[in-house]
């Protein structure tokens, strides 16, 4: 990234070129005539397109390159330059430090794909509805790490679309092709300066037509969240109504029952079948019907009908309060005997 803007490996700037190779390759790129001053102003220029189209894009940057140490300096195989963010000047910021030491080492673009694929799906900062994207760049061949082919894969399982972004004859355009082919992108290749970031946005009509999407899908989200708390209460009215329904129709029944259990001449199953007879009217089933005493006569001083119905077997939903619950009814009245004596 130090090398100048000629294609030729190991070429510097005009400044540098009565340097050694050695000296020049531990020392911070040229402000304005290396390949990595072309870089920033390419990311300057995205930045600015991005604020004008106010597109609510979250922006962060990921470095690359492989564990190297070499006296006071060193480089590592991945760094999180910027988390995601929507202030965009901090990528910009944080593209324009990384300048301002040398930039050593290898190329592991694999380790720079699952990095990115770390950095975009964060929960902490990640939007659900937000389409993701990776802007891949690199200026040479993998030197080492794993196959960034296999790297793509698994953005792609995880929707993840990464737009390869080759610059420089050294490149490894097929490569580069491959990964974006693999994630649904698209791959440039610049042979200039002027070319180094020709990854264009989407047209305003396209843009408000992607942020209408965008709405509906936090629309719909919004509405699974909302309905399903509208439904729970919905269910829960509709069961305790039923709870409430099927305990009135047992207290009905066994007033019913207990009347005709009074009357002088009736019987035990007299009061069972008046009973059973209102249940079935009013939908319960499933009932155990208990008429105290179990013999009616002369001596009889009172009648008592217990009812005890399973709320699972009556319930209109699959219950979850009263799950397990007997509703229960008892009604005790004084026989005619006890009036008439």
């Amino acid at each position: 990234m130090a090398w100048d803007l000629t294609g030729v490996d190991f070429s510097y700037p005009d400044e540098y070129q009565d340097d050694s190779t050695v000296q020049n390759y531990f020392r911070p790129p040229h402000p304005t005539g290396s390949r990595w001053a072309k870089l920033i102003d390419a990311l300057e220029v995205f930045r600015q397109v991005v604020d004008r189209r106010d597109l609510n894009a979250r922006i962060g940057l990921v470095s690359y390159s492989s564990n190297y140490t070499f006296g006071l300096f060193h480089s590592a195989t991945v760094t999180t330059d910027q988390t995601m963010s929507p202030d965009t000047y901090r990528f910009v910021d944080a593209a324009r430090a990384i300048s301002l030491n040398p930039i050593i080492g290898d190329t592991n673009i694999g380790a720079g794909i699952d990095r990115g694929v770390s950095v975009i799906t964060d929960p902490a900062v990640s939007r659900m509805t937000a389409n993701r994207t990776i802007v891949l760049l690199s200026d040479g061949r993998r030197t080492e790490g794993a196959d960034p082919i296999g790297r793509a894969q698994l953005a792609a399982g995880q929707r993840i679309t990464v737009h390869a972004v080759s610059f420089g004859d050294g490149a490894d355009q097929n490569i580069m092709q491959q990964i974006a082919a693999i994630t649904g992108g698209n791959h440039y290749h610049a042979n200039s300066g002027a070319k180094m970031f020709p990854l264009k946005l989407p047209a305003t009509r396209t843009r408000r037509r992607h942020a209408s999407l965008l709405r509906r899908g936090v629309v719909a989200v919004e509405f699974a969240f909302c309905a399903s708390i509208v439904f729970f209460f919905f269910l829960t009215m509709i069961e305790v109504a039923r709870f409430h329904i099927v305990r009135h129709s047992l207290d009905q029944a066994v007033y019913a029952g207990a009347r005709v259990g009074i009357v002088p001449g009736a019987t035990a199953a007299d009061v069972n079948q008046s009973v059973t007879e209102r249940l079935a009217m009013a939908g319960v089933v499933g009932a155990t019907i208990t008429v105290t005493p179990p013999v009616i006569n002369t001596s009889t001083q009172a009648v008592t009908v217990h009812v005890a119905a399973p709320y699972n077997e009556n319930s209109w939903t699959l219950p979850k309060f009263f799950s397990g619950v007997d509703v229960v009814a008892e009604m005790t009245l004084d026989h005619e005997n006890v009036a008439f004596n």
